[in-house]
């Protein structure tokens, strides 16, 4: 949000209120350029230093960039443009609707994709672990009906396949942890380049600790559910 202050306003009382507004609950971070300073960018990037030599005094306002939180609500949204409008010192206020629009749109298509993603590929975690699971039971039928002729129950049968998808589990989500940081190496400087020649602090980051340890439980989780999925259902056709 573009917030353009009266011609003729002082840098102090500029800065005294981008801290004001950079109080306010529905803001994010603020940026303050003075009239001069957005002249001197004016001039280096437009390439018409002859034309500003004739001016008799400098024509650009003073300018305060208000970035909101991403996942601002529209109505909230609305209120703080009513809100920075408001102020004594501002003459006009300029935000793009439409981008915006455009922009969570896309965010909500992403995030769909990701959980649709998300969800094929735990379907893929189950399956794969199940069909392991399921060779290792096959291997191991005579062995499986010794056990049972000799009081063996289901239950102490199908422990060690269970631990088995534990550990088939966590090693998948370590591996899966360490392509997360492999492609973070790769991508974390074009990404850096990327951001800058669109004038934004955008950096990847890499997965935090909480995030790799439910990373990992949560691959344990899904291999003991393949495991327990496929023992229950071979189990019960192995009989003495």
């Amino acid at each position: 949000i573009s917030v353009y202050l009266q011609p003729g306003t002082e840098t102090v009382q500029g800065r005294e209120l981008t801290q004001r507004i950079d109080q306010l609950p529905g803001v994010a971070k603020t940026e303050f350029i003075d009239a001069d300073t957005a002249l001197e960018d004016f001039r280096r990037n437009s390439g018409l230093d002859a034309a500003l030599d004739f001016l008799p005094e400098n024509p650009l306002p003073s300018v305060i960039l208000v970035e909101p939180p991403l996942q601002l609500p529209h109505a909230e949204l609305m209120n703080l443009v009513t809100q920075l409008k408001s102020y004594q010192l501002v003459d006009s206020v300029q935000m793009d609707m439409a981008w915006l629009e455009r922009l969570q749109a896309i965010l909500d298509l992403s995030e769909r994709l990701i959980w649709v993603l998300g969800i094929l590929l735990a379907l893929a975690i189950l399956l794969v672990v199940g069909n392991t699971i399921r060779l290792a039971i096959a291997a191991r039928v005579d062995e499986i009906r010794v056990v049972k002729l000799v009081g063996g129950t289901d239950a102490w049968v199908r422990r060690p396949f269970l631990y088995t998808g534990l550990w088939y589990g966590m090693v998948g989500g370590l591996l899966a942890w360490l392509l997360l940081i492999l492609c973070w190496v790769l991508l974390q400087g074009p990404v850096s380049q990327l951001a800058e020649l669109y004038g934004s602090g955008f950096t990847l980051k890499p997965l935090s600790a909480g995030a790799a340890m439910i990373l990992l439980l949560a691959a344990m989780l899904l291999g003991w559910l393949g495991a327990w999925w496929s023992v229950s259902r071979h189990l019960g056709e192995i009989e003495p």
